[in-house]
């Protein structure tokens, strides 16, 4: 059963750790490597990353759009989230197009956890560990108008994530362009930005914010789960 989930091949992995880059970049082109000993490779090859990043982030980047086992995914994202911009780009224009796990719809349940969300969207999961690469990016593509609204849609994840995990990105032109989305036409969009809000956790702005929003919403006609969204995101706000 592991096999079949790729889970590393430690043998392989002590035997070939200071293999040659070109000899590891060689095997990982064979159809018939085995999962585990592919997982070892792409370990190993994690070394090299920051030398060989505009030539590793693409075949690695292809593996995961392929489709791979559950360990050799898990050990591509570990490299991939310690990329730079190169990486970084890479991952936003595929955002929302890898695997269909993204949110369509909004869910009838609020989230009761007592963070902020991990990404269901692989792209947005990796940019989520790659912290204020990955919100400088997100930040300049939005304001270029470079995203679809899928894009954004996860792009909002990111950056909720980030902020929620480093207060210091929480800077007032990234909360203008999170608020500016929560009038946006597409509601995923606007449900995320009301997430994406609970980030700010010390900003009284945002308190008032969502008050006013959450007052409002109990005269409007407002979707209970854009309302639940504010209650919930007020929650974090101290």
């Amino acid at each position: 059963m592991n096999k079949s989930r790729g889970k590393i091949n430690t043998y392989y992995y002590n035997k070939h750790k200071n293999n040659d880059y070109n000899d590891l970049l060689s095997n990982m082109v064979s159809k018939d490597l085995d999962d585990g000993i592919k997982t070892a490779n792409i370990r190993i090859l994690g070394k090299y990353f920051d030398q060989y990043e505009k030539i590793l982030s693409k075949r690695l980047f292809t593996i995961i759009k392929e489709g791979c086992p559950l360990y050799t995914k898990i050990e591509i994202q570990k490299v991939l989230s310690n990329g730079t911009k190169i990486t970084a780009d890479l991952l936003i224009s595929y955002l929302g197009h890898i695997g269909n796990n993204q949110h369509l719809k909004i869910p009838s349940k609020t989230s009761k956890k007592k963070t902020y969300p991990i990404a269901r969207d692989i792209c947005a999961r990796i940019l989520q560990k790659m912290d204020k690469i990955a919100v400088h990016e997100i930040y300049s593509k939005i304001k270029e108008g470079c995203l679809s609204y899928s894009e954004k849609s996860e792009a909002l994840d990111v950056l909720g994530y980030c902020i929620f995990h480093n207060n210091s990105l929480g800077t007032s032109r990234l909360l203008k362009t999170i608020i500016k989305e929560k009038n946006s036409c597409n509601i995923l969009c606007k449900w995320k930005s009301i997430r994406a809000l609970s980030a700010f956790k010390h900003n009284d702005f945002v308190k008032e914010y969502l008050n006013s929003l959450y007052i409002k919403s109990n005269s409007n006609e407002i979707k209970s789960e854009i309302k639940s969204e504010i209650k919930r995101s007020l929650s974090f706000i101290i």
